[in-house]
């Protein structure tokens, strides 16, 4: 008697999580490969933020986050080794936070009159790149968006017109 038994393929899932609201993010794209970087796939994450990998053997895999959605950066780090075995729910979770901003303000601190033309500068502190320079509008306000986690530095560069600078 010849007795064959044939093993369930197993299944991988992806999950992108936001860190600050623990709610899942659409729109993450992931490659699968082999531990010795053969391709398996590419999968984006779909609305309830997972991409589901089927039809594996148990064995070492290296998953990579290549495209963050809109609004969110790659994970750090970008890249996870992990086991898949069969029989059971193989997960791989890459957690993020939403890119942040910043709203300058700029008021005449005696008459809370709000002051266009201010002009600063947004420096980022980890790299010393400026990831902003310009003036306040009309409302006397500056918002800057799309800010990757991290401290920043705010400059005001020069006065408006009739002030000094701080």
């Amino acid at each position: 008697n010849i007795i064959i038994e044939n093993q369930e393929a197993a299944n991988l899932t992806v999950r992108k999580i936001d860190s600050r609201t623990g709610k899942p993010i659409a729109g993450a794209v992931f490659k699968l490969e082999t531990a010795d970087h053969g391709l398996i796939g590419m999968m984006e994450s779909d609305a309830n933020g997972e991409a589901l990998f089927t039809g594996l053997k148990a064995g070492h895999y290296i998953v990579t986050e290549t495209q963050a959605p809109p609004g969110y950066s790659l994970s750090s780090p970008d890249s996870q080794t992990i086991t898949i075995e069969y029989g059971i729910n193989n997960y791989c979770d890459f957690v993020d936070a939403a890119d942040g901003s910043l709203v300058v303000i700029l008021k005449d601190k005696h008459t809370n009159v709000y002051l266009p033309g201010g002009h600063f500068i947004v420096i980022r502190e980890s790299d010393q790149k400026v990831v902003f320079d310009g003036s306040t509008d009309v409302t006397g306000t500056i918002n800057v968006g799309n800010l990757k986690p991290g401290w920043y530095l705010i400059e005001q560069t020069y006065a408006p017109s009739g002030y000094v600078k701080v």
